[in-house]
């Protein structure tokens, strides 16, 4: 595992979650008051919390999450409405889709990636990093997938899924 050292021009940084719809949520820098914190924000109230359409599918009148967050169809919702069953980073996401779509020119981000290292066909990439012998999702790692230097676990040992 190497150390995360970005260049001086990055001013985000992230991983994409293991199925490339959204990004991983234990990572995240910014530079203070970056701008795609904002579009995340307007991301959050203009296609979740105020949704009319999603508001009006399922039959809502106003965004209550005292009613909400009980109704069984709140992962439902999410993913209708940003794509992602994770609110914070679906909309994080969707933030980066539209704010780097726009400023192609200006890429200061470094995306990583959360990727499966199994020893298992198709999978591993990294065997001097195979914590097999605790299995579950004890072998997940962040990476560069650009130039293949592994970074972190995604996990540590003695959390769920991740047993000693």
């Amino acid at each position: 595992l190497e150390p995360l050292k970005p260049e001086p021009h990055i001013d985000f940084i992230t991983a994409t979650d293991l199925l490339g719809k959204g990004f991983f949520q234990a990572v995240l820098a910014t530079s203070p008051s970056h701008p795609i914190l904002n579009v995340t924000y307007d991301s959050m109230i203009n296609d979740w919390y105020f949704n009319p359409t999603m508001l009006k599918l399922y039959k809502l009148t106003e965004f209550d999450p005292n009613i909400f967050y009980k109704r069984d169809y709140t992962w439902k919702i999410l993913r209708d409405s940003i794509g992602n069953d994770q609110m914070g980073t679906g909309t994080l996401f969707k933030a980066y889709q539209r704010y780097y779509g726009k400023n192609k020119k200006i890429s200061t981000s470094w995306l990583l990636e959360e990727r499966y290292n199994q020893n298992e066909p198709g999978f591993s990439v990294y065997n001097e990093l195979l914590r097999k012998e605790n299995g579950g999702l004890c072998n997940f790692i962040v990476h560069d997938p650009i130039t293949n230097i592994p970074y972190f676990y995604s996990r540590v040992v003695g959390v769920k899924f991740c047993r000693k």
